[in-house]
């Protein structure tokens, strides 16, 4: 099934063009499973783009699939996308639980030594960019809490 794109309008007459059947997927892409290629985007998220949050995939997605070649907007190219997409964030997300706890040792640390008794979240903010991270809100609210407790325990 072809599609009529919209170009322009000119005059009050609209211009179109039909594009070639975007619903298949090129046999390049298709040869691979949806593992095989989350395994690939995610590699390729760790090269080129290695503070990427989950926010960040959207952009690198983009990116990549434009390399190889693939019209990101068909009907079974979006799919693909989308669950590669899911398994990258939970992975991302898996990165970012790990990486908690260290955070929270290096936050009260970081709180100590700018004298403060309460991180603000502006302060956790500040705090994420000194380390050159790149963390989701749920991940920051969660080392705002983390920090904030055992600063007060150890009051």
């Amino acid at each position: 099934m072809s599609e009529i794109k919209l170009l322009a309008k000119q005059q009050g007459v609209y211009r179109h063009r039909v594009i070639e059947d975007r619903d298949e997927l090129p046999e390049e892409i298709s040869k691979k499973s949806v593992e095989e290629w989350a395994e690939e985007f995610y590699i390729y998220l760790q090269k080129d783009f290695p503070n990427a949050s989950r926010h960040d995939i959207y952009t690198a997605e983009h990116v990549f699939w434009e390399e190889k070649g693939l019209d990101r907007y068909g009907g079974k190219a979006r799919v693909l996308i989308d669950k590669i997409a899911n398994i990258i964030q939970r992975k991302l997300e898996a990165k970012e639980k790990e990486m908690i706890p260290k955070l929270v040792e290096e936050g009260i640390k970081w709180a100590k030594d700018n004298e403060l008794k309460k991180m603000t979240k502006s302060n956790i903010i500040g705090f994420i960019a000194e380390k050159g991270l790149n963390l989701s809100s749920n991940s920051k609210d969660i080392l705002y809490n983390r920090i904030n407790l055992k600063l007060k325990q150890e009051e």
